[in-house]
């Protein structure tokens, strides 16, 4: 039963292979042979496995990035780093004035600033692609490009003001009755849905430009070589349906279909 392919996975193109996330981990079956490899076995939630580098390795997401395992050596590496923008604290005009004095007057101080600086420097040469969530924001699906040079994000924002249902469930292990988590009223805001595209080489990002505002993007379709991007997108009403072009350089989009 192990061994059998999964009722949902994602296939190589000889249909021989199949991934499957399994408890939040991800798995690899060999329909032919009948055997299955663990590709990762981590305490982490482990989810969106794909093919990669033509089929040689293994991407998925964890804590909002995207990892790549080779199958050769099993190695897990982490290709972006994508986390809530961090708040610089405010510093007053008084608390500015002393720290500039003290660099003119402390040569200790100066040169712990230089030292400090030159760290950052360094440590930025080697940084992964960053790219900065809002509040309230979550890169909930990542996808390499098949050339290797962009990861495309689907960036999902939690609304604030909709309402739940409040959905009782009164046969409970504490025998106290507890709320189901249930998703917000259908006619209510929901949660929105944007497209990013991180360049790796150069660590810029562009958003993708749809037909109008308030969209709810999906994860786009790659061709094999990467030239080609297509994304299902759909108004926030359900009036409207796109399939879009998405250029990964600039976010600029061509209606293929609506």
């Amino acid at each position: 039963r192990r061994s059998a392919p999964p009722v949902n996975g994602v296939w190589d193109k000889a249909h021989r292979r199949v991934l499957f996330v399994d408890q939040g981990d991800i798995v690899m079956v060999d329909s032919v042979a009948g055997t299955r490899r663990q590709i990762t076995r981590t305490t982490g939630a482990e989810a969106n496995p794909r093919w990669a580098r033509r089929e040689t390795a293994v991407t998925f997401t964890r804590d909002n990035n995207l990892f790549v395992v080779p199958l050769d050596s099993g190695e897990i590496a982490q290709l972006t780093d994508v986390q809530p923008k961090k708040r610089e604290p405010k510093e007053t005009d008084s608390q500015k004035f002393v720290k500039a004095e003290e660099q003119k007057l402390i040569e200790h101080t100066r040169s712990e600033a230089e030292k400090k600086k030159k760290a950052e420097e360094k440590e930025k040469a080697h940084a992964l692609p960053k790219y900065e969530l809002a509040e309230r924001q979550s890169a909930t699906d990542l996808q390499l490009s098949p050339d290797g040079k962009h990861v495309f994000i689907v960036v999902t924002e939690r609304t604030e003001t909709a309402k739940r249902p409040n959905v009782p469930n009164y046969v409970t292990e504490s025998s106290y009755t507890e709320d189901i988590s249930a998703r917000t009223f259908v006619g209510d805001a929901q949660d929105t849905r944007t497209l990013a595209v991180l360049n790796l080489d150069t660590d810029k990002a562009v958003a993708a430009e749809g037909p109008k505002k308030d969209l709810r993007w999906s994860m786009p379709q790659l061709s094999d070589d990467g030239s080609i991007a297509v994304a299902h997108v759909r108004s926030e009403n359900n009036k409207d349906r796109w399939l879009l072009a998405v250029d990964p350089h600039s976010g600029k989009t061509r209606v293929l279909d609506a």
